[in-house]
């Protein structure tokens, strides 16, 4: 009887998807249900960006796209992250395309050969798909364990102790997927540091909540001084472009030839997913500058999540120090 192959059976699932797969029939059932299954807004998408999707396809622009994305789309990202990252891009540097997901994948295909024992390091506790896209690309998962007592970043010590002539990737996340972890300037220079040693590792850095702060600085590991930076960046960056969210894969430091990693990512992107979506830029925003509101709002809600959670913690805290209090007086009672 024929079989599935073993890299689709070692793939895995986001439990997140089995939840609200769970949540929805609940849903459906008549139950009164709170989500806390998938991270996505509670509120629709914002009227300008629905309005602008009517009136693309009311304008015919319902066809194919340049695998890429449109030109003036890549050309309207690149300056808008050269503005945010003190760094020169082109519309070249650019790959726009649905999801999160292809272009981790991409990432990994694009720097690492099945089976040939190229390593992979990858924050852990963190997104999943980082460690089952390793997996699923023949690559060799690393995880580097995020340490309370590093306050929930990993221990230089043990990144050093990681890498070696194998190691082709070092993925970040900051802000960090699930613990709200933001890397400082003096922590990825000192990241990139250790790097230095390993010409043959690229960074992949996974920036998808970087306009999401509730305090202090964004700082991304592209906007270190090119003597601090590590010469074989590549950054990954999700962006709320006018609200809407737009993935966007292009390398910081190797510029040119055939190792050129954004080339070799877009190689598998027009392979392997169909194009992305049509211009839908609202009216009157200006090109490569965000809409205010919808961003706005989310952090609005956002922190108020954040302060019931608070709140919450705060109370099962001081439960617990009750309940070990009462403990602590009974045992000296008996």
């Amino acid at each position: 009887m024929p079989t599935v192959s073993s890299r689709t059976r070692n793939l895995g699932t986001e439990h997140a998807f089995v939840v609200l797969a769970e949540v929805n029939q609940l849903i459906a059932q008549g139950r009164d249900i709170i989500s806390f299954a998938i991270g996505q807004p509670d509120f629709v998408t914002p009227a300008n960006i629905r309005e602008a999707a009517k009136r693309a396809m009311d304008e015919g622009k319902t066809g194919y796209t340049a695998s890429a994305g449109i030109p003036e789309l890549r050309q309207a990202v690149a300056a808008y992250l050269s503005e945010t990252r003190g760094v020169g891009y082109s519309a070249d540097d650019i790959t726009v395309a649905n999801g999160a997901k292809p272009f981790i994948m991409y990432s990994i295909l694009a720097v690492t050969d099945h089976g040939a024992g190229h390593e992979v390091l990858y924050p852990s506790p963190g997104f999943p798909i980082y460690e089952s896209q390793i997996t699923a690309c023949g690559a060799v998962p690393v995880a580097l364990p995020l340490l309370e007592r590093e306050a929930f970043s990993f221990d230089l010590a043990d990144l050093r102790a990681k890498l070696n002539a194998n190691t082709r990737l070092l993925i970040l996340n900051s802000p960090h997927n699930p613990t709200g972890r933001t890397l400082n300037r003096d922590e990825l220079a000192a990241i990139a540091g250790v790097l230095a040693d390993y010409p043959e590792a690229w960074v992949f850095s996974d920036e998808v909540y970087s306009r999401m702060m509730h305090d202090g600085e964004f700082v991304s590991i592209a906007s270190l001084p090119s003597r601090q930076r590590h010469p074989g960046a590549v950054l990954f960056h999700l962006d709320h472009q006018h609200g809407l969210l737009r993935r966007l894969h292009h390398p910081v430091g190797r510029r040119g030839g055939p190792q050129r990693p954004a080339g070799r990512a877009r190689a598998h992107d027009g392979k392997l997913h169909a194009p992305p979506q049509p211009d839908l830029r609202g009216p009157g925003l200006p090109a490569g500058h965000a809409h205010p509101a919808p961003r706005r709002r989310l952090l609005r809600v956002a922190q108020r999540h954040r302060a019931v959670r608070d709140d919450r913690r705060g109370q099962c805290r001081g439960a617990a120090q009750t309940l070990a209090a009462r403990s602590r007086r009974g045992r000296a009672g008996g």
